[in-house]
């Protein structure tokens, strides 16, 4: 299933393809591509007072990287140019992200750096472009004898439960557009001790800023969150481990509180194509601003199936995050991923997610409480090698207790792409 593309780093990639100083033997690329959409919401806002839009969108795309047998350096950066007959939606957003893995015989360290500036009226659950590069051949792999980076529990979750594009806590709640700014920086490192033993330590850091967010309820915010984990190979098919983590949220408003969790976690492999993650343990709240101290419990869940032309997993956790306006919510979110081919040209992908907010313990009125849940399946086309149609249509719902009020939302989407010739030298 092709994907949507983005644009034009040709004369930075040739100056470093011919640079001397690069002695080792590394394979250059670049992947240009470009998409055009359409989309008909007839509630864009999903509120009681339904107002539709029609949306064009533009949305050049790049990925590029360098390949060596012990490192990758992946990226890509979107632009998405969005005109809507409602002149609130209209924006430009855009998404950049760095991706470098550097391998030894036992050790990975990688660093993720990402970008991205949309709007609070976003409504899509899919990663603008992370997605994109997990699926081609060109991603990071795991070679043999080598630790992969994912920690405990991601590789069914399909990436970082952290993630803020899973952890967003505000999609569908904001009727008024207000320009978004996330940046995220993410350094890894995994170590393989022994053929049994492992340990991993993780640092994430999340800036999240507004423009002209006055009267949405939307606040500039900072997160740090800081994770290790020690994993054990119990058998060829069970892992255990033991994984602590902690995490600061401060926004400018001067709240402030700082979680704590301790997570037992069993990955099991059912079979070559079948596997489950479980995870859970203790989470405590401590607040240097508003309400009491908190001690509940974190759980995490997943499952992942290879079929024979699909793959599909689910992913559930129940823990503490914040939301923009500083509260602590008790977040219980169900993922649900699958992509599968229905034959050579023709492909598929369905995306779900539900969540339930609830203000932790004491520390609110239950002002950011309700329940949310959105479905996207796609259907895709491909014309070509290099042209592909995609149609999706979006279902989404939630109650919000604050407002008292309950909204549903559809949305048909029409995408066409082309994927310009990937330009590669190896050196």
């Amino acid at each position: 299933m092709h994907k949507p593309g983005r644009g034009s780093w040709c004369y930075v990639f040739l100056a470093l393809a011919a640079s001397p100083t690069w002695v080792i033997a590394a394979e250059y690329y670049i992947q240009p591509s470009v998409a055009t959409r359409y989309e008909f919401d007839n509630n864009r806002s999903l509120r009681e007072d339904a107002a539709s839009a029609s949306t064009w969108r533009f949305s050049p795309f790049v990925e590029f990287g360098r390949l060596t047998p012990n490192s990758e350096v992946t990226g890509a950066a979107r632009v998405e140019v969005n005109e809507s007959n409602r002149e609130e939606v209209d924006s430009t957003d855009v998404f950049a992200g760095l991706f470098p893995v550097y391998r030894t015989e036992r050790s990975v360290w990688s660093l993720d750096t990402t970008y991205r500036r949309d709007t609070t009226l976003r409504a899509s659950i899919s990663d603008p472009f992370a997605q994109e590069l997990t699926q081609t051949d060109l991603a990071p792999t795991e070679t043999d004898g080598t630790p992969a980076t994912e920690f405990p529990g991601e590789e069914i979750a399909g990436g970082d439960p952290d993630d803020a594009n899973v952890q967003d806590t505000e999609i569908g709640r904001i009727s008024q557009e207000v320009q978004r700014n996330l940046l995220i920086i993410s350094p890894k490192w995994r170590r393989e001790l022994t053929p049994r033993v492992g340990v991993g330590l993780r640092y994430r850091y999340v800036d999240t800023f507004y423009s002209d967010g006055e009267g949405s309820g939307v606040v500039d915010s900072r997160r740090h969150l800081g994770s290790g984990d020690l994993s054990y190979r119990w058998s060829e098919v069970d892992d255990i481990s033991v994984i602590t983590s902690f995490e600061n949220f401060q926004n400018d408003q001067n709240s402030e509180f700082d979680t704590y969790r301790l997570e037992l976690g069993l990955h099991h492999r059912f079979s070559e194509t079948l596997g489950a993650f479980v995870a859970g343990g203790p989470e405590y709240t401590d607040r240097s601003t508003g309400g009491s101290d908190d001690l509940t419990y974190a759980v995490r869940f997943g499952i992942d199936k290879a079929l024979e032309s699909s793959n599909v997993s689910v992913f559930f956790r129940r823990a503490v995050a914040p939301s923009d306006a500083g509260n602590a919510l008790e977040r219980n979110q169900i993922d649900i991923r699958w992509f599968g081919d229905l034959s050579p040209r023709w492909s598929f992908a369905f995306l779900a997610r539900a969540f339930r907010n609830e203000d932790a313990g004491d520390s609110g009125s239950g002002s950011r409480d309700r329940s949310y849940a959105q479905v996207e399946p796609t259907i895709s086309y491909d014309i070509t090698e290099d042209i592909s149609l995609d149609l999706g249509y979006r279902f989404r719902w939630q109650d919000n207790e604050a407002r008292n009020e309950s909204a549903f939302a559809h949305a048909v989407v029409f995408t066409v792409g082309y994927r310009f010739d990937r330009f590669s030298l190896s050196r």
